[in-house]
This record gives structure tokens, C-alpha cells and sequence, in this order.
């Protein structure tokens, strides 16, 4: 943790997106119980992986299908911004950046 960065630069002190997710996923503790928490509209990510989760494990407990993201290719898959032309698919426009290709340089933006 830089400090100085800290109260000067930076709300958090710590340099990179990848390093502040990953302290912070490191430093949460135990496992809390969520049955009282009240997820709103702005949470639907958290609610959709956890929808994901507990079905993969129901799925694995009920009928021994092995968990996702076992395929390599799918970690090739990366969030990306893109600025298209009106009318442009979506699909199309971003697909060449949000797949990542071995040897390809990352453009950071």
C-alpha cells in the first residue's frame, strides 16, 4: 500500500485495477452469510453470478456435471470498450477486441 499515493494521487493506494481487485478479494475474511442482504437493480451482475454459481453446484451435487469454465478457450474472452457507428452490430464491432489472441499485444486505453 503506498501511502503517499494514497492521500495524494489515489483513493485507494494501491496502483492497477488487477492488484486493487484482487487485495480486496484477498482481504475480505470469512464467508458471511448474505440471506439478509438487499440486493438492488444496480446489483444485477452480483445476482446473475450468483444465480450461475449456485446452479453449477446444484448441478455438480444432482448430477455430477463437471463445473464451467474448465475450457481454456473461454478465458480468451475479455471486457473491452468500443465506439461504433450508428446501426453497427454490437456483436461485430467488438468481437475483435474482447478476444484475446496469443502474441497479441493488449491495448490499454
Amino acid at each position: 500500500m503506498d501511502w503517499d499515493a494514497h492521500r495524494t494521487r489515489m483513493f485507494c493506494g494501491i496502483p492497477g485495477f488487477g492488484v486493487q481487485d484482487q487485495a480486496i478479494q484477498e482481504s475480505q475474511g470469512d464467508i458471511v452469510d448474505r440471506a439478509l442482504e438487499h440486493l438492488g437493480s444496480s446489483d444485477t451482475a452480483i445476482i446473475q453470478v450468483r444465480r450461475r454459481l449456485m446452479s453449477a453446484a446444484r448441478a455438480l451435487r444432482d448430477r455430477g456435471t463437471p463445473a464451467p469454465g474448465r475450457d481454456p478457450e473461454s478465458f480468451h474472452v475479455r471486457s473491452a470498450s468500443v465506439v461504433l457507428p450508428p446501426g453497427a452490430s454490437w456483436v461485430e464491432g467488438a468481437l475483435p477486441r474482447v478476444m484475446a489472441k496469443p502474441g497479441r499485444q493488449l491495448t490499454l486505453v
